[in-house]
């Protein structure tokens, strides 16, 4: 997916940071989502919401949430299923843009074919192209 500044990301979904990073976390990051966490407010923040370099500084968790009546901490470390694993919370993985995850793979001498999917925002995006 892409970023406000428009820059290409390796994400499962346009607007899964919520659930898939610690931006609820991070109070000057959650008030620019598409909808803050606040408790009792079922949140929803997109790729679209920040620029490459605020999602570079969010740490990748397993997609799981909490629930929304709870702290941001247990909105976003809460939730897991039994078949995940939340063993690499705490590393803070790196998000990936879609050209570093092509410098891995190529590394490996791997193939691919990238999902591309449609966007969850409105398009065009800030104008046309």
């Amino acid at each position: 997916t892409f970023t406000k500044d428009k820059e290409l990301i390796c994400r499962h979904a346009q607007c899964d940071l919520h659930t898939t990073t610690d931006v609820v976390l991070r109070p000057e990051l959650n008030a620019k989502c598409s909808v803050p966490f606040s408790t009792g407010v079922s949140p929803k923040c997109c790729a679209s919401d920040f620029t490459l370099s605020e999602i570079k500084s969010l740490c990748g968790k397993m997609d799981a949430s909490g629930s929304i009546d709870g702290t941001p901490e247990e909105y976003v470390y809460g939730g897991t299923a039994d078949w995940r694993t939340d063993l690499y919370q705490y590393s803070c993985p790196d998000i990936p843009t879609h050209k570093e995850s092509i410098e891995l793979i190529k590394s490996f001498d791997g193939k691919f074919t990238p999902e591309l999917k449609s966007a969850d925002v409105e398009m065009p995006y800030e104008g046309t192209y």
